[in-house]
């Protein structure tokens, strides 16, 4: 009983963090959901979301990862993303991420811009259009 209530409680820190930093206004953000760990390799997919590393491409003149992920989830849930450390710190990206809606399959394409390192893991912080001011 006291795993259940322990998951519970992981589960709902996990998907309900309200988040200010990629938010100029400062208002919070109506959801905010985090996929886990992910590798940075082609196929590999993280258990939380079930986020799909689809392409890892090297930009050799800029020194760029360029990472294309695929998340099932409603594309009207995210308008903003960041990418985290595994430890959770913001990591400077050398452009804005992309994101491509596929409502056909209910589906959110991200295209990342990161610094080259090998192994490289990462989160992604999902961001829902901030609330409106009163």
């Amino acid at each position: 009983m006291i795993r259940v209530h322990l998951f519970f409680i992981i589960f709902l820190s996990t998907i309900a963090p309200l988040s200010l930093s990629a938010n100029p206004n400062n208002t919070p953000f109506l959801s905010t959901i985090e996929t886990d760990v992910l590798q940075a390799e082609p196929a590999y997919t993280g258990n939380v979301l079930g986020a799909k590393i689809k392409q890892v491409t090297i930009d050799e003149k800029n020194q760029i990862q360029i990472i294309d992920i695929s998340v099932p989830i409603n594309p009207d849930k995210v308008n903003h993303i960041q990418v985290l450390s595994p430890s959770g710190d913001v990591v400077k990206q050398d452009k804005t991420a992309q994101i491509l809606r596929d409502y056909e399959n209910n589906n959110v394409g991200i295209k990342i811009f990161v610094p080259r390192k090998q192994n490289w893991v990462f989160k992604l912080r999902l961001m829902e259009n901030p609330e409106a001011q009163p």
